[in-house]
């Protein structure tokens, strides 16, 4: 490997890495955060690494199924991951149930309103912001958050 592949290769990574932030700030925007459950209904390694990535990174849980395979079992995969959210490409959607909403990687508008999200790295506080998470939960994970070892009470004698 030479010193352009490898340069090649970091900045590939970089930009997935910006993309995946981008995405995660997306989808904690439609509410998925700590909790959730995301499926993902691809094929390319590069964009089940795009979606996975951004799925962890907004604090859920991904679960991978192949769009190959039959609709009722796609379904069945779907409904036992209980799934908040479901990410594919527009030529997957067809056998995918409509239980879930699905975002298309591939859509137009859905790559605009990703390329406008910062690509910073999302912090706890970012994963927190949720519009379904109770105020008082938000304060208390605050709270918690923002407190370091040193701040913490001294452990009763």
């Amino acid at each position: 490997m030479d010193g352009q592949d490898t340069t090649r290769d970091a900045s590939r990574t970089q930009q997935t890495d910006r993309r995946a932030n981008q995405l995660a700030r997306m989808l904690v925007g439609y509410g998925v955060g700590p909790g959730s459950t995301v499926v993902t209904a691809l094929r390319s390694i590069e964009d089940t690494r795009l979606a996975q990535s951004a799925v962890v990174r907004a604090g859920a849980h991904s679960v991978a199924v192949d769009p190959g395979l039959p609709g009722w079992r796609i379904s069945a995969v779907v409904a036992d991951a209980r799934a908040d959210l479901g990410i594919t490409l527009g030529a997957f959607l067809t056998p995918l149930p409509p239980s879930v909403r699905w975002l298309e990687l591939d859509d137009p508008g859905l790559q605009r309103e990703a390329a406008v999200q910062p690509a910073e790295p999302l912090t706890e506080n970012d994963r927190i912001q949720h519009p379904w998470l109770p105020a008082q939960a938000r304060e208390l994970t605050d709270e918690r958050v923002r407190r370091s070892p040193e701040q913490a009470s001294p452990a009763p004698r």
